[in-house]
């Protein structure tokens, strides 16, 4: 078996073990985490996550996201000033979910022009 930087051997940073981020997340009984795969270990990290998500009306479905982690980030909200309102969705986000909020349901901010 060949070793791989970020996997079982330590990359550039030091780092190793990369490919389980998120096989371990049990928050959310609506998503079941079935395969992590490494696919950069640059200076930042690059996943490929399969999941299967359960929706509100039982279907289950298998997604697939690629995350590219950076670390935290910052998110705005944008106002229609004119209507003086903005657009508010709840969503699943695997993104957040992997990076520790409780079940990644987040509310999103969508502007329609």
């Amino acid at each position: 078996m060949t070793s791989r930087p970020g996997i079982d051997i330590p990359d550039a940073r030091g780092r190793t073990g990369l490919d389980q981020a998120g096989r371990d997340l049990r928050g959310n009984p609506d998503v079941v985490v079935r395969d992590v795969e490494l696919l950069a270990t640059a200076w930042h990290v690059l996943r490929r996550t399969t999941y299967d998500f359960r929706r509100s009306d039982g279907t289950v479905s298998r997604e697939q996201r690629e995350t590219y982690d950076r670390g935290d980030g910052a998110t705005v909200l944008l106002h229609d000033v004119e209507r003086g309102t903005v657009l508010l969705t709840r969503q699943f986000r695997y993104p957040v979910y992997v990076n520790g909020h409780p079940d990644g349901m987040f509310v999103d901010c969508l502007l329609y022009t």
